[in-house]
């Protein structure tokens, strides 16, 4: 049986090291139905978001996973990578287009 607080650790840690290392980006921890996620915005790419996981499997253990798309980033083992990984990807996003003035 896995620790569920586990999941909050490890995202608190990915929320510490994007706080860290990459400036462009702000972060938390949220809850969703009742479990963690990091929600992670680019401030650099107006709408650029993403909302990060964490889910445990008995061949890979703990993988940071994008949660849109089921996709694992990284192993929790390498964090300051999750968190490069997705600062590369919040900057090449589309932006959402400006709104026009009414």
């Amino acid at each position: 049986m896995v620790p569920s607080n586990q999941r909050s650790t490890f995202l608190g840690v990915l929320d510490q090291v994007i706080k860290e290392d990459q400036p462009e980006l702000r972060s938390g921890v949220v809850f969703r139905r009742g479990v963690p996620i990091l929600f992670v915005a680019c401030v650099t790419n107006r709408g650029a978001v993403a909302e990060i996981g964490c889910d445990f499997d008995l061949t890979h253990g703990w993988t940071f996973t994008w949660v849109s798309e089921e996709r694992p980033i990284g192993p929790v083992t390498a964090t300051a990578l999750a968190a490069a990984e997705i600062a590369r990807r919040l900057r090449l996003a589309r932006p959402l287009p400006r709104e026009s003035p009414a």
